[in-house]
C-alpha cells in the first residue's frame, strides 16, 4: 500500500496528492524538515484596519532548491507508486516528464534569482495540477513560455 511505502507522509496528504488537490505551498507537508511547521500568520496594520500577510510566508519556508526539490520528489514517487503495473509505459512516459522538470528546475535555479524560480514553479506545478485532473500529465515535459517570460524573463542572475 501507499502508506506502507511512505509512512512518514499523512494519509491525507496522500489523498490530496493522488487527487491533484495538494497545492505548490504544501509541498512542505512531504518533507520532515518543515512538515511539522505550521502556516505563520502575521497581522499588518495597513493604515485603516489589521490584515493578515502571509504574501512572504511561501519565500521564508521555500529559501532554496533544495527545500523544493527534496519534496517535489516525494511527490513525483507518490503519483508514480500509484501508477498500476499494468500500464508500464505510461509509468515510463510519466517517470520521463517528471525527472525533465525537476532537472528543468535546476537549471532555472542557476541561471534566475530564487525568489523568480519559486514563484514561476509555484505557478507552473499548480497549473499541472488542473491538467492532471483530466489525466494530461505532458505539460510535466515541457516549458510553459508564459510563466517563464511573466516571473523569469528579468530575473536573471548577474
Amino acid at each position: 500500500s501507499l502508506l506502507a511505502q511512505f509512512p512518514t507522509v499523512e494519509a491525507a496528504t496522500i489523498s490530496a496528492i493522488l487527487s491533484h488537490d495538494l497545492r505548490a505551498t504544501e509541498l512542505f507537508k512531504l518533507d520532515s524538515r518543515y512538515r511539522d511547521k505550521t502556516e505563520r500568520q502575521v497581522l499588518a496594520f495597513n493604515g485603516t484596519s489589521l490584515e493578515v500577510a502571509s504574501r512572504d510566508s511561501l519565500a521564508k519556508e521555500y529559501k532554496s532548491l533544495n527545500s523544493v526539490s527534496v519534496p517535489l520528489g516525494t511527490y513525483f514517487s507518490i503519483l508514480l507508486a500509484a501508477v498500476p503495473i499494468t500500464v508500464i509505459s505510461e509509468l515510463r512516459t510519466l517517470g520521463q516528464h517528471f525527472l525533465w522538470y525537476t532537472t528543468h528546475l535546476l537549471k532555472l535555479s542557476a541561471d534566475y534569482e530564487w525568489a523568480a524560480v519559486l514563484a514561476y514553479h509555484t505557478d507552473f506545478f499548480n497549473t499541472r495540477r488542473r491538467e492532471m485532473t483530466e489525466g494530461i500529465y505532458v505539460g510535466w515535459g515541457r516549458i510553459d513560455h508564459d510563466l517563464h517570460g511573466e516571473y523569469l524573463m528579468d530575473h536573471r542572475k548577474r
